[in-house]
């Protein structure tokens, strides 16, 4: 009985430690299922924590492509929202030419958990090309694989740089290989590392000969250290170094040779070498050797030229100018020039249309030549210039301004002043001489027809003194005497019977007498009437001096004919006139007069000179068709040398023992003041002379 409670005991006390080690065990097994479970929640956690914050693009896959996950990161370089990427698979982001090669991949037996690394490129929402770096690696799930995890790196901005930086090297190499420049690079220890094709070509060495030596191997040690020296401190003090050597060679030419030398850095931005370029700069120096030289010929010019000589820019502002314009303007120097225009040194009536003047010239790119101009100081002087202004261009031929000389013609002025006033007393007096000259040809055909007034004054004169007339006075003293028996003493004494017959004979003479008389007086009256015509005529020219009126051609040359008509008659000069009608002309009729009076005259001396029986003389007018009328005096007189057709118009030329070579000079200044021009023409000595006058319809300043 006892034992058998024991056994019950024992059983039941078995049973409740089992039980109570079992409750334990569940508790340890809980425990353990709890803290397990934290910890895969907390990997959960973790994992999520780096699916939606990582950077990198992290999605899964099913062998489908359909993605079962997407992390932010992915949705941000893709550009498609997470709802949009769950409707997406694989193929839809990839570029389709990797296609072919992720299904080969998931077609493949991969071994579980290898690592795939992988290059592709997606295309994002907006079509964009998006290179990554990616690792893939396979899921599998009782021993089949389930879907593809990948971390996938964007990368396209990497690989654009490594694209730069591939192209930058090409075309650095490139630019080095075909640069008309030597290029080469030391190390830290002054061993070449690189030389370009150019710098082997000019030092005629190989590039082995070259790379890894120093200058110490390949130039003169005193040379070598200079180049050492001016590479360290280079590496040194971090700068640039620039130079330009001159070298002598064998030859004895001087080479000059521009150096320049910068630091090289490596990837640490630490100096590692230094590069050199270098190129014959021989040309450029002997260029800038002139052009120095130019300058300073430039500068000599400007500080010693007596013109005035400079440079505006676009808006007529003094650049440059000489010295001598300087001084035109009362400064000291060049600067108080500088900056400004004409309006600050001239009154406005000269500023202005200078100003204007160059920026027609600017506008339209034509130069201006030779133009007087009147310039008035601020301070009241005024002076004159003769200036050329032309446009400044640069060498590309654009317009950046004016470029002008002025050359200083106020002394020229003055004198030109000084001229013309002498001129205009020369042509006074040629003109007083001209009509001198017309006086005397009057007061010798005024003396020619008073020589035929004393004649015929000394007829009648001497008539009147022989007359028989007186005889009439006896007779009527005889008659008076005899009144008382007047018909006794006509009738038987003789004397009476005498006084009839007489007297018929005295009437029969007194009537021949009167008509000698009256005929002499007539001739008389005819000649001072001649001489009334002359004095008018001298005196209606003399009285129009200076006024333009309309004259008819012929009757001038009659004019003049006229004026000359004795002188003529007594030289037994025969003229012949050929006088076409033409229009009436506008002139200065004592002018024209003056000079056809010359050219009479004148021709009536070579006729009498010439000594020939046959002295003619022609007077031709007519119109030649281009506004003028010309009048030629020909005659076949002595004629004129060649050597003398030259200047016959010159002031006081005379071939002529009396003649003081006025005339043709004053007709020829005539002929100039009033439009026209008078010319000579002669086959030579001894064949004749012919002077052609040319006279225009209208003067010049005068406008119908």
């Amino acid at each position: 009985m006892m034992t058998m409670l024991n056994i019950t005991a024992f059983i039941a006390a078995a049973a409740i430690l089992w039980v109570l080690l079992l409750r334990r065990q569940v508790r340890k097994q809980t425990q353990l299922m709890r803290e397990r479970l934290e910890r895969e929640t907390a990997v959960e956690q973790q994992y999520r924590e780096i699916f939606d914050g990582a950077n990198d693009m992290i999605f899964t896959h099913d062998m489908e492509g359909r993605f079962t996950s997407i992390n932010p990161a992915t949705c941000r370089v893709l550009g498609y929202s997470a709802d949009e990427a769950k409707q997406l698979t694989i193929y839809h982001v990839l570029a389709p030419e990797y296609h072919n090669d992720v299904r080969r991949a998931l077609s493949a037996k991969v071994p579980t958990r290898e690592v795939v690394p992988v290059e592709v490129e997606f295309v994002a929402k907006d079509g964009r090309r998006v290179v990554v770096d990616a690792s893939m690696h396979l899921m599998v799930k009782d021993g089949k694989p389930t879907s593809v995890q990948a971390i996938a790196r964007d990368i396209t901005e990497h690989k654009r740089a490594e694209r730069q930086l591939k192209e930058s090297e090409l075309l650095y190499h490139s630019l080095v290989e075909h640069l008309p420049v030597n290029v080469l690079r030391k190390d830290r220890g002054g061993k070449f590392t690189f030389v370009n094709t150019p710098c082997l070509q000019s030092m005629g060495k190989a590039q082995e000969q070259i790379l890894g030596k120093t200058d110490f191997d390949l130039f003169p040690e005193e040379l070598a250290k200079k180049y050492r020296q001016d590479d360290l401190k280079v590496m040194e003090t971090s700068s640039v170094f620039e130079d330009v050597e001159k070298h002598h060679t064998p030859r004895g030419k001087d080479l000059y040779v521009h150096v320049l030398k910068t630091p090289i850095r490596d990837h640490e931005n630490e100096i590692s070498g230094v590069q050199i370029l270098f190129w014959d700069e021989t040309g450029r120096e002997e260029v800038k050797r002139e052009l120095a030289y130019e300058r300073e010929l430039f500068r000599t010019l400007l500080d010693n030229i007596p013109d005035a000589i400079y440079f505006k820019d676009l808006q007529s502002r003094f650049i440059r100018c000489s010295k001598s314009m300087v001084q035109l303007f009362g400064q000291a120097d060049f600067e108080a020039v500088l900056g400004k225009t004409d309006a600050d040194f001239f009154a406005p009536d000269h500023a202005r249309p200078a100003f204007e003047d160059e920026q027609a010239i600017i506008r339209t790119g034509q130069p201006m030549f030779a133009k007087v101009e009147k310039e008035t100081h601020a301070d009241g002087r005024i002076t004159w210039a003769l200036t050329s202004k032309i446009p400044w261009r640069d060498k590309d031929g654009m317009i950046i301004g004016t470029f002008g000389i002025s050359k200083d013609i106020t002394a020229l002025k003055t004198a030109e002043a000084e001229l013309e006033a002498t001129h205009q007393r020369l042509l006074e007096t040629s003109r007083l001489a001209g009509m001198a000259e017309v006086a005397t040809d009057v007061l010798h055909n005024v003396g020619n027809v008073l020589n035929s007034v004393n004649v015929s004054c000394a007829l009648v004169l001497g008539r009147v003194k022989a007359s028989r007339l007186s005889g009439l006075a006896k007779v009527t003293t005889l008659l008076q005497q005899n009144r008382a028996r007047l018909a006794e003493f006509l009738a038987c004494d003789p004397q009476g019977k005498s006084v009839p017959d007489y007297l018929a004979a005295l009437a029969e003479y007194a009537d021949d007498e009167r008509a000698a008389v009256l005929k002499e007086l007539e001739q008389l009256r005819d000649n001072i009437e001649h001489i009334k015509q002359i004095v008018t005529m001298q005196q209606s020219y003399a009285n129009v001096a200076g006024v333009v009126e309309a004259v008819a051609v012929p009757e001038l040359v009659e004019d003049a004919l006229s004026i000359n008509a004795a002188a003529l008659r007594r030289h037994g000069v025969e003229v012949c006139r050929a006088l076409a009608a033409t229009t009436p002309i506008l002139t200065e009729k004592h002018k024209v007069l003056q000079i056809l009076v010359n050219l009479i005259r004148n021709a009536k001396y070579a006729l009498h000179e010439a000594s020939r029986p046959d002295r003619l003389l022609t007077i031709k007018a007519e119109g030649n068709g281009d506004g003028h009328v010309q009048i030629q005096v020909t005659d076949n007189g002595v004629g004129i040398p060649p050597e003398n057709l030259t200047r016959i118009f010159t002031h006081g030329f005379t071939t002529r023992r009396n003649g003081h070579g006025f005339g043709l000079h004053s007709s020829a200044l005539a002929a100039r003041e009033i439009g026209g021009s008078l010319h000579a023409h002669s086959d030579g000595p001894n064949r004749g002379a012919t002077f052609t006058l040319l006279l225009p319809h209208h003067p010049p300043a005068y406008s119908p």
